[in-house]
């Protein structure tokens, strides 16, 4: 399931070093001072390998592409990728193994009032910035306050709707 690095000229393995039992003790007693967002992103990272880029980047497509493990009664493999709007390391597919209560949490968070209320707020600034295109408007980019780097997470949302979306309506992002 992991591949495991391995040296190119000796062949010896070299030791994958994930975070100790008292590190996730830790971990777990801080992430229920924090948002349901912060702690889903957190698990998984923690649980799936996911880059912070690609764990706060998860998109509701990708999440509904999971498909339950062969062989596994708990576990569901998601594929993640340009395919689905997920932002990977240079923009590669990867195949992530994800257990049935995260996978389960993640949908009721993604069909919560939460996620909800701040959807419709994304969704009326996607409607603002597809208004200000229709009317050839130059000065979008201020008039909107979006930055370049918030516009091209914005047009992605438009065809990626984004499972993690901040309080002010803009899909997250981990800088």
């Amino acid at each position: 399931r992991i591949k495991v690095p391995r040296d190119s000229f000796s062949h010896n393995v070299h030791r994958l070093t994930p975070l100790s039992e008292q590190m996730l003790h830790n971990l777990s007693l801080h992430l229920c001072h924090t948002s349901i967002e912060v702690r889903l992103i957190c698990l998984l990272a923690a649980q799936c390998g996911l880059r912070i880029e690609e764990a706060s980047g998860l998109t509701l497509v990708a999440l509904n592409q999971a498909v339950q493990r062969a062989g596994s009664r708990t576990h569901f493999e998601l594929t993640i990728g340009p395919h689905n709007g997920v932002p990977t390391k240079y923009n590669k597919t990867r195949t992530i193994e994800i257990t049935e209560p995260l996978l389960n949490e993640l949908n009721r968070f993604s069909i919560s009032e939460r996620r909800m209320n701040r959807l419709n707020k994304l969704n009326t600034q996607i409607e603002r910035y597809n208004n200000s295109l229709l009317q050839n408007n130059n000065t979008r980019f201020t008039s909107l306050n979006l930055n370049k780097e918030n516009l091209e997470l914005l047009t992605s949302a438009i065809q990626y709707e984004p499972l993690f979306i901040s309080q002010q309506g803009h899909p997250y992002h981990p800088q």
